[in-house]
């Protein structure tokens, strides 16, 4: 109802339809043509390593090496050695670069890093008299190189990100004793990390390296959804269609975006989306929504009946109240029938809404009828005296907030006419100010307030977008953005709970 009173699933079933359609939201199955596109340039994609680089930092803070034991020749004869509890820590990778490597692959170069390896060590002479030694050893390692290489597929509707290759390489080393020794020890020790201890130590930490990233990226991928559950009515598919694109200078993917009754209570919608383009700006990260994923919003809402409250009163502030004496001026037939009744109305969609974007922004229209009740004082029965056909029309804008994408209407004009009457033929144009009054001060910023709270554009949790900027073209709209990493950030689930209270879904 009006000014407060609409009806609570009507409210957020057209809430979430009128969202989409002025924009669009999201995401499924094979073969169909994608709604939604994201595309990801070297610059967004140098972002993302940076941060996984500094996670993989927190992650190695230390890596175990398996235990060493062997025979070498010394200047005291032959010995049997152990190095015990050998310990990589420290690690530095202070220099990093990115490579896009089409079609499925993103290199990543690491040069110049350091780390420290500590371990105990021990020998004994194998002849007589076997004399024996132990202490501990500090070995600071420069030049380290790592190159990994990370193919880039799909599974289950959903990116995967993987190690194919990972190399590493050693170069410059100082040995540090401690424990005492002959001074051939510390040539002695250089030697063996020179050697297999070397080897030891740099396939340690490539399985260290693999397993870090590859369970980082499984854990990234899995906070983003695929089927979204919006509200009683309706849910988003958020799946991703094809294996994304790599060329030298982005990442593309293609999703479908699709809203779907819940419970499969209705057909899938029309659909037939305009070809997306790969990227419209040469921000980090583009975000790009096909006008059909909001058409197929206005189709599950209407079909699954969502699209028809009731009004019964309106503001006192406005000029006309809901009763036959206010419109015996506008009607007067109607006063004459049912003097002094109060009044309501039914408005129902009658098909779905329809979207359209274009370089210039968003429209939409919605056909319904209204149809008008008295009620007058003597029972309790509601009478209906007329109906009227109704299509309004709208324009609006697209926003975005804390990862929502948000938006703003305005109200542009009804066509009404009537379609049958119970107390005679009337002029409806004597409506259409009241009818026009009534969408740019009740509906239009009930919506507007609704509105700016939007839908959550899916990310990995933690990331946020930063100087946004919105395009419009023939069919879509695109979100240009930069990215930017916050840990602490609310989390895609708070973002859909705060949604949810502001829409008063049921």
């Amino acid at each position: 109802r009006v000014h407060g009173k609409l009806d609570s699933n009507f409210m957020s079933a057209a809430t979430a339809a009128l969202v989409a359609i002025l924009f669009a939201v999201v995401l499924t199955a094979q073969g169909q043509a994608p709604g939604f596109a994201v595309a990801l340039s070297q610059d967004g994609l140098t972002v993302i390593k940076d941060v996984a680089v500094q996670q993989l930092l927190a992650q190695l803070t230390s890596i175990a090496i398996p235990d060493q034991s062997g025979q070498a020749s010394t200047p005291v004869g032959s010995v049997s050695y152990d190095l015990k509890n050998i310990v990589l820590s420290g690690l530095s990778l202070p220099g990093s670069a990115i490579t896009l490597d089409a079609p499925d692959s993103i290199t990543v170069s690491v040069s110049g890093g350091a780390c420290v390896v500590n371990c105990d060590w021990s020998f004994r002479e194998n002849a007589w008299p076997h004399a024996s030694d132990s202490g501990g050893a500090t070995v600071s390692v420069g030049d380290l190189d790592v190159t990994v290489v990370v193919a880039i597929g799909l599974a289950a509707e959903r990116p995967t990100v993987s190690v194919s290759s990972c190399s590493l390489s050693m170069g410059s080393f100082s040995v540090q004793v401690h424990g005492g020794g002959p001074d051939w020890l510390v040539n002695w020790l250089v030697g063996l990390f020179q050697g297999s201890i070397k080897s030891a130590v740099e396939s340690a930490t490539q399985a260290a390296i693999v397993s870090a990233i590859n369970g980082q990226a499984e854990q990234a991928l899995a906070s983003l959804p695929i089927v979204e559950r919006v509200d009683a009515f309706s849910s988003i598919d958020f799946g991703m269609l094809a294996v994304p694109v790599i060329t030298p200078s982005l990442l593309a993917s293609q999703h479908l975006g699709r809203f779907l009754c819940n419970h499969n209570a209705c057909p899938p919608s029309p659909w037939s989306p305009v070809p997306l383009p790969d990227s419209v700006t040469s921000d980090q990260i583009n975000v790009i929504f096909s006008e059909e994923v909001a058409n197929s919003a206005g189709y599950v809402y209407w079909a699954m009946g969502a699209l028809q409250t009731t009004v019964d009163s309106v503001p006192a502030t406005w000029p006309i109240q809901l009763t036959t004496n206010d419109f015996a001026p506008i009607i007067p037939l109607l006063y004459e029938t049912y003097p002094n009744a109060d009044m309501s109305f039914v408005l129902t969609a009658t098909s779905p809404p329809v979207a359209t974007i274009n370089a210039t922004g968003g429209a939409a229209s919605v056909d319904g009828v209204a149809t008008v009740y008295v009620h007058p004082h003597n029972t309790s029965a509601a009478i209906e005296v007329f109906t009227l056909g109704l299509v309004i029309f709208g324009s609006g804008s697209v926003g975005v907030n804390e990862n929502n994408i948000t938006a703003n209407v305005r109200f542009v004009s009804t066509s009404l006419t009537l379609i049958n009457s119970t107390i005679g033929s009337f002029q409806v144009e004597v409506l259409q100010e009241f009818v026009d009054f009534a969408c740019e001060e009740g509906l239009v910023p009930w919506l507007n307030k609704e509105l700016g709270v939007g839908f959550v554009i899916p990310t990995v949790e933690g990331v946020s977008l930063s100087s946004i900027q919105v395009v419009y073209g023939e069919g879509f709209v695109a979100v240009g953005a930069d990215l930017a990493y916050n840990p602490s950030a609310p989390s895609r689930i708070d973002l859909l709970r705060r949604r949810s209270r502001a829409f008063r879904i049921q």
